[in-house]
């Protein structure tokens, strides 16, 4: 042999004849190779175990080196006939091994006082088959006894009739008949068959009862039963996923689905469904990455469905559940995972203090929002810097409503306008639409403050721009909202220019609202859309009063009170103080309006308690806008005891 090579060492040269002497191949790495050249090689190479051949170029270069031999060796028909004497030898020595190992078990096995419950053919079978598989009589023995145990076994089950189906006894009896006669391959393909058929069994059954499933799904909603929904979709998600570990994203899928839609077509049964699958979600997650996106999660769907309720309870359930995933959230590791879970925290913050008398969760929800916008930039995640700059413009319009300045609301503008440069009609329309529509609310408040008709007619423009892609039939619900405060800006206009038209424009608007914004889906936001009705018929029953309507005017004004009332039924002082003293502040008013209209104190008396009941939780909440209005009317009333009317 040439064991000459160019890329070698002449010390690695020298190990070459080592290497072959070390590695020639036994009868059974024969036998087991049979003619092929490179399983031979293979074997040959396996077979080098001292460090000094373990170089990948002398392993390759010892390859190449027995390759022509071994082709020579296997093509020449002599040397074929002598390497195939070798195989028979080792075949015949391998045979007389396991002979001898079969007449040793066989022989064993009777010594053993036992009865057997197996064919002879059967059991010789056995024993030349463990025979040839394990050379160690001993073991061989062990092995051959867990066999014939394994063969009674079946022949028992054969025998017995089955409690489950009658098909799996005609096929326990046809192996049992099959392994009787030693066909050990024949039983082991009909096994294989039936469980074949027992698949496709599965899989028809899954299908049905995955259809069930949805069925199940379907009814429980008509019931009204959201647990069972929510029992019978993870019944669904466990059979798509039978393993947990793709469970968790699964799972979120499904959560975001009835979430979506439980928000954009305002059905709050969907929202109830989708707090159910993230608490799910939270019980079930497998490392702390996993708990705080479902508590995020979880805290979303609680938000978005206390805002529609009259109570708070929900709202702060909401905002336990985002400051418990903040704590598992490393800002360090997580950056814009923390962020976003900062924003949720805001946003439920801020709904939260929209209700209350006191300023400090606005505060707060104010803080949250600059935080998330230290690590969410425009540079590095547009989309959710700009949807933070929405929120915190909402946060700052809110605490500007209640204080005297403009400050705030300038800055809440300012936001919403930054929000604006992201978002585009044609690549975001809902959030273009949604930061247009709170565009508009801080334009109108700011454009009533400052009883500017610029400012509100810019609020106009910027509501009907949301309300081209807030459809009624797509986004019920955010279209009633943006339809609400379209309402509050004509109402606004109206009331500056002393123009009937607008302020009846803004009552049919109003109403348009309400056919969406019902008090069984949406009380909280149903009772805001009577109160500001409430107002528009107020101030269109001063104005027709004032042109000699005498008649129209005491209709409006009856009007007025009975959308007012209806307000406060769901906006009471217990659960929503800050926005029951806007109510009652209201219905003060309209108090006032109608002691100019009769000229009965009686209307004074009871302005006057609405109004000082009013200003006392705008007095504890610093709204200071707000308390200036209460004076003003307080001492309006003082001159109308003291003169005569306006």
């Amino acid at each position: 042999m040439e064991i000459a090579n160019s890329h070698l060492s002449k010390a690695d040269r020298l190990l070459l004849p080592q290497m072959l002497e070390a590695s020639i191949p036994d009868q059974h790495a024969i036998m087991a190779a049979g003619r092929e050249r490179e399983a031979i090689i293979d074997d040959m190479v396996e077979r080098l175990t001292d460090p000094a051949h373990a170089s990948s170029l002398l392993r390759d270069t010892y390859r190449q080196m027995l390759r022509k031999p071994l082709d020579l060796l296997l093509a020449d028909s002599d040397q074929a006939h002598r390497m195939a004497a070798a195989f028979q030898t080792a075949v015949i020595a391998e045979l007389n091994s396991i002979s001898k190992r079969v007449e040793l078990l066989i022989e064993r096995a009777s010594k053993k006082d036992r009865e057997l419950e197996l064919t002879e053919k059967l059991f010789i079978g056995l024993a030349r088959r463990t025979a040839r598989d394990v050379s160690d009589i001993d073991a061989a023995y062990a092995e051959l006894e867990a066999r014939i145990e394994a063969a009674i076994d079946l022949e028992r089950q054969a025998a017995l009739p089955s409690n489950v189906d009658e098909q799996i006894s005609i096929v326990l009896k046809r192996v049992a008949d099959l392994n009787a006669q030693d066909r050990l391959d024949d039983a082991d393909e009909e096994v294989d068959q039936a469980l074949a058929e027992i698949a496709q069994e599965e899989q028809r059954l899954v299908a049905i009862k995955m259809r069930m499933l949805d069925v199940s799904v379907e009814q429980s909603r008509m019931r009204g039963d959201a647990a069972k929904t929510t029992q019978r979709l993870l019944e669904k998600l466990a059979l798509e996923h039978p393993d947990f570990g793709q469970r968790f994203d699964a799972l979120r899928s499904v959560w975001q689905e009835w979430y979506q839609r439980g928000r954009d077509k305002g059905l709050n049964f969907d929202l109830e469904v989708s707090i159910e699958l993230a608490r799910t979600n939270v019980e079930k997650a497998t490392f702390p990455e996993q708990t705080s996106t479902a508590l995020n999660d979880l805290g979303v769907a609680q938000t978005t469905l206390g805002e529609r309720e009259t109570g708070t309870e929900r709202l702060v359930l909401a905002i336990n559940n985002h400051r418990t995933a903040l704590e598992k959230f490393s800002r360090k590791r997580n950056p814009l995972a923390w962020a976003n879970t900062q924003n949720e925290l805001g946003n439920s913050l801020r709904i939260l203090g929209q209700r209350e008398s006191n300023k400090g969760s606005l505060e707060e929800a104010v803080t949250r929002f600059k935080l998330a916008l230290e690590e969410l930039t425009q540079d590095n995640n547009p989309r959710g810097w700009a949807s933070t700059q929405n929120n915190l413009g909402s946060a700052l319009q809110h605490l500007g409503e209640r204080e005297r300045g403009g400050e705030r609301l300038e800055q809440a503008i300012t936001a919403y306008r930054a929000a604006l440069n992201v978002y585009s009609l044609k690549a975001d329309p809902n959030a273009w639409a949604m930061v247009h529509s709170n565009l508009g609310n801080a334009l109108s408040t700011l454009g009533e403050r400052e009883r500017n008709t610029l400012r509100l007619e810019e609020a106009v423009v910027s509501y009907r721009a949301a309300l081209i892609v807030m459809t009624r039939d797509k986004m019920p619900m955010d279209w009633a909202g943006a339809t609400n405060n379209l309402g509050v800006a004509l109402k606004t206009i109206g009331q500056l220019q002393k123009d009937v038209k607008l302020l009846e424009e803004a009552v049919n608007v109003f109403k348009n609202a309400l056919e969406e914004r019902t008090r069984e889906k949406v009380p909280s936001e149903w009772a805001t859309t009577q109160h500001n009705l409430g107002h528009a018929f107020t101030l269109l029953g001063n104005l027709l009063n004032h042109t000699g309507q005498s008649e129209k005017a005491t209709e409006t004004l009856n009007l007025a009170f009975a959308a007012l009332n209806a307000a406060l039924e769901v906006r009471t002082q217990n659960n929503s103080p800050f926005d029951w003293a806007s109510s009652t502040s209201y219905l003060g008013l309209a108090e006032i309006i109608s002691f100019n209209r009769t000229h009965d104190p009686e209307h004074l008396d009871r302005a006057e308690a609405h109004v000082r009941a009013a200003r006392e939780i705008f007095a504890e909440a610093g709204a200071t806008q707000y308390l200036e209005v209460g004076n003003r009317k307080l001492q309006y009333i003082n001159h109308l005891r003291n003169g005569p009317s306006a």
